[in-house]
C-alpha cells in the first residue's frame, strides 16, 4: 500500500511516459484537468450511458464539474489512457 502522494507521483510519471505499468487507474479532481489537457483520458460516456445504474446527476455537482478533462468539455466518466 502506498501513501496518496507517492501513488499520485508514480501514476502521473507512468502515464506521462506512456508507460504500461497500469491498465486502469482511479484519478480525482486534482489529476483530471492535467490528464485531460495532456490527452491522457479516454471518454467512457458510452459505457456509462449503457448502464442504467450509472447516473451522472448522482455525483455532487462540484465533483461532477471538477472531473471535466478540459474547460470546454462536458463532464463524463473518464479513465487515463496511457497508450494515446
Amino acid at each position: 500500500m502506498l501513501e496518496e502522494g507517492t501513488l499520485r507521483e508514480i501514476v502521473t510519471r507512468d502515464v506521462g511516459a506512456s508507460g504500461q505499468q497500469f491498465d486502469v487507474v482511479m484519478i480525482g479532481m486534482y489529476e483530471a484537468p492535467q490528464f485531460g489537457v495532456n490527452g491522457w483520458l479516454t471518454d467512457l460516456t458510452a459505457y456509462a450511458e449503457g448502464d442504467e445504474a450509472y447516473q451522472a446527476d448522482d455525483l455532487i455537482a462540484s465533483v461532477r464539474n471538477g472531473l471535466r478533462p478540459t474547460e470546454s468539455s462536458t463532464p463524463h466518466p473518464s479513465t487515463p489512457n496511457p497508450r494515446s
